[in-house]
């Protein structure tokens, strides 16, 4: 494995070394996915292949984000990139000289980046990026619900804003490494933790409800829903977990799925689940997690760090070391 992983995986990887001492990073029931009519097969994205070059430390993607205009946003040890035409070409943000671990957007609104000298605002991608605050901490995680919260998930807690980042209050969940979060379109927001399980919020992130482990002590580095309500987390090392409740009974969902140290998810608009891996490349399932297939013709780098997918239905890889790599084929059949 690559000495320069991204922030969720060294955190990850430190846990475990503690771990490994004390012994001695909205909706209803899941429908199947959209087929493809010339012979009834789920469309998926078979093949790989490299994007433009992002060379030095700016190969190294932590995260990525494609935004309502297909813009596909690269948050990287050196900064933010972006490319307009589906990652053939890559131009540098101005928001630069910074390890940026996340990118998320208010609702028609800002551009928050989650970096190691705390949370930039931008009123455009290619604009001017402000320090907003928490300037002392390492922000993991990032994400803004429908109603124009957002919410930092750092190495001390959790930090929600709710007037586009001007102020931050918290930390709420403290002492805990928050290293995902996911809102829903219900209002419900959940956040995944490092060693102390997940959290749900009923209420817009006022109140914060501690959800049943089923794993003692595992990570939570990714989290999705999908079309009907089901709900994904990676447990990492222990594959996924699946819940139709809200978090209050799980299932483990691990046939198929050879390496079990799940970084990311994503699911489609057609219910389409990736997982990406720390290590063995991408994953797909078309049946709610039941059985996974290995996708990784054309990755030459198997670090995955994160998986977005646009309007079309192509699909991006981010990698450690690697840059980014995008599916050869839409994957929604658009």
């Amino acid at each position: 494995m690559s000495q320069k992983i991204f922030l969720r995986t060294v955190f990850l990887g430190l846990f475990l070394i503690i771990q490994m001492t004390s012994i001695g990073c909205s909706k209803r029931q899941a429908t199947q996915p959209r087929t493809n009519p010339s012979n009834g097969n789920p469309v998926i994205t078979t093949d790989w292949e490299a994007t433009g070059s992002l060379a030095g430390e700016s190969s190294f993607v932590n995260s990525l984000y494609i935004d309502s205009l297909d813009q596909v946003i690269a948050a990287t040890n050196d900064g933010i990139f972006y490319s307009l035409d589906e990652g053939n070409t890559w131009q540098r943000t101005r928001l630069t000289d910074s390890l940026v671990w996340c990118i998320t957007r208010r609702p028609n609104g800002s551009f928050f980046a989650g970096t190691n000298k705390g949370i930039f605002r931008s009123t455009d991608i290619n604009a001017d990026w402000d320090v907003v605050g928490l300037t002392d901490r390492s922000i993991l995680a990032l994400t803004a619900n429908s109603a124009g919260r957002i919410f930092a998930g750092a190495n001390d807690g959790l930090f929600y804003s709710w007037d586009n980042g001007s102020t931050w209050s918290g930390p709420i969940l403290s002492q805990r490494i928050v290293l995902s979060l996911f809102a829903a379109i219900d209002g419900r927001v959940f956040a995944g933790t490092a060693k102390n399980g997940i959290y749900r919020s009923n209420d817009n992130g006022i109140t914060w409800l501690s959800l049943p482990q089923p794993l003692a002590d595992i990570a939570i580095p990714a989290m999705g829903m999908d079309s009907e309500g089901v709900f994904y987390v990676s447990a990492f090392g222990s594959g996924i977990l699946v819940t139709t409740d809200g978090g209050t009974t799980w299932t483990q969902k691990n046939e198929g799925l050879s390496y079990p140290y799940v970084t990311t998810l994503l699911i489609n608009s057609v219910d389409i689940i990736y997982a990406g891996t720390n290590g063995d490349g991408v994953f797909y399932s078309t049946n709610r997690g039941a059985l996974w297939k290995q996708i990784n013709s054309g990755l030459n780098n198997l670090t995955i760090t994160s998986i977005a997918a646009n309007s079309s239905g192509k699909i991006f890889a981010g990698t450690a070391g690697g840059g980014v790599f995008r599916g050869t084929q839409s994957t929604t059949g658009n």
